[in-house]
């Protein structure tokens, strides 16, 4: 791919920011509420924990240059422990962007049936599909696909930024600290009677901050899409540290104090659209309540659009991804290594396309609850970050980072149910046996062109 065509830092930060900011943050504060005061911290723990990949993944990327460059997180993974280990840790990647994708169209669809009701499935699955095919297609042809994206992820904080800005001038201290928690025992306690603190109350409250930042951190998948795609992006030892660190430092303010804004605003409340809600309610106190329905309208029409460039650059990333995973166990596949000028692979683009078309329809006719489905690939995500975090653990000498990076990971994993695990497992063994094809594959093929010469 020409250099002319490659990505430089705005770009590259607009699919970093474009891949965390949106959907998480219109989602996420509802599972996290019920904890109160400690799911800020939550939140909180959960930036620091993606600063630590960012950090981590930058660090790999530059230090190890064209051997990490290309391949993302599978090449990461690769450098240290060969190309089966390379080749799982894609697969996850892969599968996470696939399914998260899937939940990502259907709640645009969510938010649209707010202007439009929609009641039938089918014309919704249509409808799902038919973006879907509309975006790989642009993709495939045009740029325009990422004047597109950076123009949605502007829009994004153009909305979110004010938010997380109100947050702050509407601080509410009795509000935000006073709001109760659930503890284990299923009691409602305050973590602070006022500013006091309650010593018991803090102990209990422990758990659940590590709860909700595992909870929390869904928020930020997508911290590693620049190294994902680093093969379409211009001087990527300088542009992908300052893309992802940054992306992920603006996206961390944005999300802790947007929290801190829907819970001064809702208290405990439960909402279908917190973000919406807060919004609306804040600003009918403030100004009046016709002023306070614009401003909600407002948060609807930006979900709906911030669904739209969350799906654009998860088909962009994942795609390049199953690239370089397919490529890892089977180099003798040429035709599929082939990109359009926009750095996407056409060919595994469609593949990537129709897998999430079918998460889709799963969704819509025949798994009611997808969240056992979305927990799993959550979890296939974490055992790709710690595996990369394993690399960094042989190769650096900042013990410190190190430490960070599995101390983030352990708290990701405690986050998981049982059920999760079996899953995840599941489909990491699901994983070998595709890969032990695709190498027998990329042997008979190899010793064929031995024979052959």
């Amino acid at each position: 791919m020409s250099k002319s065509h490659k990505k430089g830092i705005f770009s590259t930060l607009m699919i970093v920011i474009g891949s965390m900011i949106g959907v998480g943050i219109l989602i996420v504060p509802n599972t996290i509420i019920p904890y109160g005061f400690a799911g800020i911290l939550g939140w909180i723990l959960a930036s620091i924990c993606s600063l630590v990949f960012a950090q981590i993944f930058s660090d790999i990327t530059v230090a190890n240059g064209e051997s990490a460059k290309g391949g993302g997180l599978s090449s990461i993974a690769r450098l240290e422990y060969g190309d089966r280990t390379g080749f799982l840790v894609g697969l996850s990647h892969w599968v996470f962007y696939i399914i998260s994708a899937s939940l990502v169209i259907r709640t645009f669809m969510q938010y649209l049936s707010t202007f439009y009701i929609i009641e039938s499935d089918a014309t919704k699955f249509i409808i799902c599909s038919s973006i879907i095919i509309v975006f790989t297609v642009m993709h495939s042809l045009t740029s325009f696909a990422f004047k597109l994206l950076s123009g949605i992820t502007l829009m994004k904080l153009s909305l979110f930024i004010p938010t997380a800005l109100l947050g702050i001038i509407f601080f509410n201290a009795s509000n935000v600290f006073g709001v109760p928690y659930n503890t284990s025992s299923g009691l409602l306690v305050n973590a602070y009677e006022g500013l006091t603190l309650n010593s018991n109350s803090i102990w209990d409250a422990i758990p659940l901050i590590f709860k909700s930042a595992s909870l929390a951190l869904l928020a930020f998948a997508g911290l590693e899409s620049a190294v994902a795609s680093s093969e379409s992006i211009r001087d990527p030892k300088t542009t992908i540290p300052i893309a992802t660190i940054l992306g992920v430092a603006i996206s961390s303010f944005v999300f802790v104090c947007t929290h801190i804004f829907v819970v001064n605003a809702l208290g405990s409340t439960i909402d279908n659209a917190p973000v919406r809600k807060a919004v609306e309610v804040i600003m009918s106190n403030t100004f009046g309540e016709s002023i306070g329905q614009i401003a909600g309208n407002f948060v609807k029409v930006a979900a709906v659009i911030s669904c739209l460039g969350s799906t654009l650059v998860m088909l962009f990333v994942s795609s390049n991804v199953l690239q370089d995973t397919i490529f890892i166990a089977d180099e003798e596949i040429t035709n599929i290594s082939e990109r359009a000028h926009t750095g996407f692979p056409v060919l595994l683009g469609f593949i990537s396309s129709t897998c999430i078309i079918v998460f889709v329809y799963l969704g819509y006719f025949v798994i009611t609850d997808m969240s056992l489905i979305a927990s799993s690939a959550n979890f296939l995500l974490v055992y790709a970050y710690f595996q990369c975090v394993l690399v960094n653990l042989t190769r650096s000498k900042d013990i410190v980072l190190n430490l960070c990076g599995i101390a983030a990971c352990a708290i990701l994993f405690i986050g998981f149910d049982k059920k999760t695990i079996f899953y995840g497992v599941s489909m990491l063994l699901f994983g070998e046996v595709i890969y032990a094809l695709l190498s027998r594959h990329s042997r008979k093929s190899s010793h064929q062109g031995h024979h052959h010469h």
